[in-house]
């Protein structure tokens, strides 16, 4: 018995799982790079801003397709999407928080530079009260 010509045109397209996950890992890879080389050449604010949320969401969609690469569960193409919406949940809000905290630290130790800088300044008997550019 032969088989029918749909079974034979989904046996020719069908691609494996391995070169799916390979695929897109390296996309999802070459577009996180590409959109922090924007983020990083902007010269607006407005665009260094867009392109830094859009950086980091993508960097967190990366992490979840690498990360759902490794899964047990993704021995089909289907079964593997499904990894990755599911890491999806846990990568995206988990690379925000990571950003936040990095900012709040950021921004506590700036503060902290700023006062030392003024208290060394002004034992030191230095005007502390100009702005270094």
């Amino acid at each position: 018995m032969q088989p029918s010509a749909t079974t034979q045109n989904q046996s020719f397209f069908s691609i494996s799982p391995g070169f799916v996950k390979a695929a897109t890992v390296t996309g999802l890879g070459v577009g996180t790079c590409a959109l922090v080389f924007a983020a990083a050449t902007a010269t607006s604010g407005i665009a260094i801003a867009f392109f830094s949320v859009l950086a980091i969401t993508a960097a967190a969609i990366s992490i979840a397709s690498i990360t759902a690469c490794f899964s047990v569960n993704s021995s089909t193409v289907d079964s593997y999407f499904s990894e990755v919406k599911s890491h999806l949940k846990v990568a995206i809000p988990a690379m925000w928080q990571f950003v936040a905290q990095k900012l709040v630290q950021a921004l506590v130790q700036g503060i902290a530079n700023g006062l030392q800088d003024c208290i060394t300044g002004k034992i030191s008997g230095r005007n502390v009260t100009r702005f270094a550019m």
